[in-house]
């Protein structure tokens, strides 16, 4: 695996097809890594030029826990496309990640050609912050860490999902560090409350979503339908002039692990028309 100093600290990846095809950067979710685009990659190597990132704290990439947020990540993914996308790349993020390719398209717009958000949504407003964060905390010191993660990722999966999938992304995140985990799972909810608004306010890429799942009010996902639409692609009509949605229905938190061919022809055809 090819590893990089990317802002004083070493950074991961996977690499998949030619370094002169169109270039295609994966930005995984909290806990996880490049191994859960493993299946695209092998896809769409024969046309594209295939990028799949380990974030900061993620993978075998280094950690500093003060680089962990969603602002850092995307200075990161900034500077890892500026030196080795030969042309402005597409943006494909999941969960956490779509959090992270959102400000990278902000902050850097001329690397990038189009956002692909997998499965986004929005944790937190402005007037909800103090009250998610101090409900997380809670969860966290009545059940105990490995608990809540185990718990949270299970709602993750529906029933049709491959048990050996499911159960190595939960194995990850109850073994991802506590002092990361909780980090990251407040910075996320501190990114949606104060510059969620200002970059979709402020993109002005094509963005396309590929939607699975809403989040219901006890926190577990539930699947979408076709024709559904959450507060999350609610949020991206009102806020984004140029926007497609893909909805993958009956599909679980993680389409491209559980469903990779359907989640392969999707992410193909959203790539041929850009």
């Amino acid at each position: 695996m090819p590893q990089m100093t990317i802002n004083g600290f070493t950074m991961d990846y996977d690499r998949f097809g030619s370094k002169d095809q169109p270039t295609v950067v994966l930005v995984h979710g909290i806990t996880c890594d490049s191994s859960d685009w493993a299946a695209q990659g092998e896809h769409l190597q024969q046309n594209y030029d295939v990028i799949a990132v380990n974030l900061n704290g993620h993978g075998r990439s280094a950690t500093c826990l003060e680089r962990c947020t969603m602002n850092h990540y995307a200075e990161d993914i900034v500077a890892i496309t500026g030196q080795l996308a030969v042309s402005p790349a597409v943006l494909v993020g999941h969960s956490m990640g779509s959090r992270v390719v959102l400000q990278a398209a902000v902050d850097r717009p001329d690397l990038f050609k189009s956002v692909v958000l997998v499965d986004g949504s929005r944790l937190a407003d402005p007037e909800s912050l103090k009250l998610a964060i101090a409900d997380f905390q809670s969860k966290i010191e009545s059940t105990g860490y490995g608990p809540f993660m185990k718990a949270f990722f299970e709602h993750t999966f529906f029933d049709d999902a491959r048990t050996e999938i499911k159960n190595r992304v939960i194995d990850r995140a109850i073994h991802f560090e506590e002092v990361k985990g909780v980090t990251l799972f407040k910075e996320i909810m501190r990114w949606d409350a104060n510059f969620c608004d200002i970059a979709t306010d402020t993109l002005s890429l094509p963005v396309f979503a590929i939607q699975t799942t809403s989040i219901a009010d006890d926190g577990s996902r539930i699947p979408l339908q076709l024709g559904q639409r959450n507060a999350w692609l609610g949020l991206l009509e009102r806020k984004l002039k140029n926007l497609s949605i893909t909805v993958i229905p009956g599909a679980g938190h993680f389409p491209m692990l559980d469903h990779p061919g359907l989640f392969n022809s999707r992410l193909e055809k959203i790539l041929q028309t850009v």
